[in-house]
């Protein structure tokens, strides 16, 4: 336990666990109370009153659990116990005993958590709310809002917070100013991948207004600082979940149409251009097992992967990048981006291309990579390079760095600068002084993390000067409240449990039973004292319309699913858009049914210690797309 100090009695902690798909780590975040800073700075700093709460995290105030909360989807009661607890109990040895009772929890799940169905979601949740609330201290308001799924979205706008709070955007606030600076967000895990930027022309702003979120801040001195900022997801086309894919369309157009007689001892063999020369794995798919040989293709491994962006989905709101996802015009020549995560890791520990991105660098040196011999990397690692990580994090950095590369310039449309004749000459001027792009983990030495977002929100909601906390929070564009039926979010932490819209429609069942149930007891009234007006077939008859009235009201909010989601987790119905749509088959965003199962294989993300991702469904499939269909693939373009 952390002794309290009497100097420290204004200071504030907030603990949030970011539960990924791989594991779970907790982030303690430590401010002064903004009441505090205004008092004592009234007459002082007018850059300090003009910012939002300066948070401090130091890094050993972090901790990483292994492997991810959705591997207790069938074991919830464990949850607890084994995953949280022991992070709590690491928070408690650095949080002062008579800070906990006021810090609060936030468990914030990613990815790994959204491939789960709701009710093991639910489960989950429930288990680890109750426990909480009976073994610790913390601070455990809402259950429903402190310890919660995130959808993509929302993990993209804290992650946009969070790295324009390192690079200082939001200190020193001119509210009269009409343009401020500011830094797009790119984010790559192992499950899904995030984007999330202010875009620079003011015009596409005001075009795509209903996609649109608004983050709204507020420095100590209350003055209320709006960001207006696009945030688009793309799940299961991170690292972990590509890989996936690409394997089971390697098996399919390899084996998709081949009698069963090739099968040698329930195994096949597949030679992947995107594993190494001498390098072997194994994946198991449905009920058979393949033995994975690496070719070492540099070129045809940036080709096999390239349908996997799908690009060829139709765009229902354009425009749109890939997978049918509408994104605003992003301008590369103005607009800068930092990426982090996957970006990060192999760009870095592999490539020594961290920081600041060259197209021509990272893409010699992977095609180098890429096309040399296994036993010659291992050899290198032993001698010191590629930052000594683990032979299988090694072993699929070829795999992870042209996915890097599709999503980057084939995805985002990224223009790759080198010697790119099919590049207007002045385009290629602008972009060769402006960086575009660069991949980090931290900013100025700070850890860069998403949930940094989410404390930033919530200190900012305590300024009390001016009532200015009350208006903080995230106001989702429209579009994104009209299919997934939420509203504005506050940054601080709301004592009634559920959401309003919840809660109203509660207040309307109840109000709507207690009417039926009135008019039963009248049209009994009705049917024992004036039997000749009223007979028992009329009377079942209001009874059962009443009935059914309230069980639209009860689940309609049911129906209000997002159909990107639908199309992205491979549910959407195809007789919406009938089998075969300009020639696509639009019946799921990935490239198999989402039947499929069983597949085994060492992909692993970074500190996942063995770490497996959720097995998909069994059953037979077949790829959507074949190895012909990457005819607008031109690597040579991008050079």
């Amino acid at each position: 336990m952390a002794t309290p100090n009497d100097k420290d009695a204004h200071d504030r902690y907030g603990v949030v666990i970011d539960a990924g798909s791989s594991g779970s780590r907790i982030y303690i975040y430590k401010w002064v109370d903004p009441s505090k800073i205004l008092e004592d700075n009234n007459e002082g700093s007018k850059k300090l009153l003009h910012s939002v709460p300066q948070i401090y995290h130091e890094q050993s105030w972090s901790k990483k659990i292994t492997p991810g909360m959705s591997t207790y989807a069938n074991r919830p009661e464990k949850a607890f116990k084994k995953h949280i607890k022991p992070l709590l109990e690491f928070a408690e040895d650095i949080i002062p005993d008579n800070k906990i009772p006021e810090t609060p929890v936030f468990i914030q799940s990613t990815a790994g958590m959204r491939l789960l169905d709701d009710k093991a979601k639910q489960r989950i949740s429930k288990e680890l709310c109750k426990k909480i609330g009976q073994k610790t201290d913390f601070m455990l308001t809402n259950c429903a809002t402190q310890i919660q799924t995130i959808d993509g979205e929302t993990e993209g706008l804290y992650g946009w917070i969070a790295l324009n709070y390192l690079k200082g955007y939001f200190n020193d606030y001119d509210k009269s100013a009409s343009v401020h600076e500011s830094y797009g967000f790119m984010d790559m895990g192992g499950a899904s991948l995030q984007i999330a930027f202010k875009p620079s022309n003011e015009q596409e702003v005001d075009k795509h207004r209903e996609d649109i979120s608004t983050i709204i801040l507020s420095s100590v001195n209350g003055d209320i600082q709006e960001w207006d900022v696009f945030s688009g997801t793309w799940l299961r086309f991170g690292t972990n979940e590509a890989r996936k894919k690409y394997l089971i369309q390697l098996a399919n157009n390899i084996y998709g149409h081949e009698p069963e007689n090739v099968i040698k001892n329930g195994r096949k063999k597949l030679y992947d251009p995107c594993l190494l020369k001498g390098a072997t794995t194994e994946f198991k798919f449905g009920d058979t097992t393949f033995d994975v040989v690496g070719s070492g293709n540099y070129e045809q491994c940036g080709k096999s992967m390239y349908p996997l962006l799908l690009k060829n989905v139709p765009c229902i709101d354009e425009p749109c990048l890939f997978n049918g996802v509408h994104v605003p015009k992003i301008d590369f020549t103005k607009d800068q981006f930092l990426g982090v995560s996957e970006y990060w890791y192999t760009m870095n520990d592999v490539f020594n291309l961290g920081g600041e991105y060259s197209y021509q660098n990272f893409n010699d040196k992977l095609k180098q990579f890429c096309e040399n011999d296994w036993q010659v990397i291992k050899d290198n690692r032993n001698n010191g390079m590629y930052n000594n990580i683990q032979e299988d994090l090694l072993k699929d950095a070829c795999f992870k760095g042209n996915w890097i590369l599709n999503v980057l310039h084939e995805g985002f449309e990224l223009p790759g600068i080198g010697d790119n004749s099919h590049i207007d000459e002045q385009l290629q001027k602008e972009l060769e002084k402006h960086m575009s792009f660069m991949s980090a983990d931290t900013v100025d030495g700070k850890e860069l993390s998403w949930t940094l977002g989410k404390i930033v929100l919530y200190a900012s909601s305590m300024v009390t000067a001016g009532k200015a906390g009350e208006f903080v929070g995230l106001k989702p564009s429209t579009k994104y409240g009209e299919t997934h039926g939420g509203g504005f979010v506050p940054g601080y932490i709301s004592n009634i449990e559920g959401s309003i819209s919840g809660n109203l429609i509660d207040s309307m069942l109840k109000m709507m039973l207690g009417l039926m149930v009135f008019f039963a007891l009248y049209l009994l009234y009705v049917k024992l004292y004036l039997n000749k007006y009223v007979n028992t077939t009329s009377m079942k008859t209001i009874v059962n319309s009443i009935q059914n009235k309230v069980s639209k009201i009860r689940y309609s909010k049911v129906s209000l699913t997002d159909q990107l989601n639908q199309l992205e987790e491979g549910v959407l119905s195809a007789t919406r858009f009938g089998e075969n749509r300009d020639g696509v088959q639009f019946r799921s965003r990935n490239t198999t049914s989402t039947q499929l199962s069983g597949e085994v294989f060492p992909m692993q993300d970074r500190g996942a210690a063995g770490t497996l991702s959720p097995a998909l469904s069994e059953g037979p499939s077949r790829a959507t797309f074949s190895l012909n269909d990457f005819s607008k693939f031109n690597r040579s373009s991008l050079q």
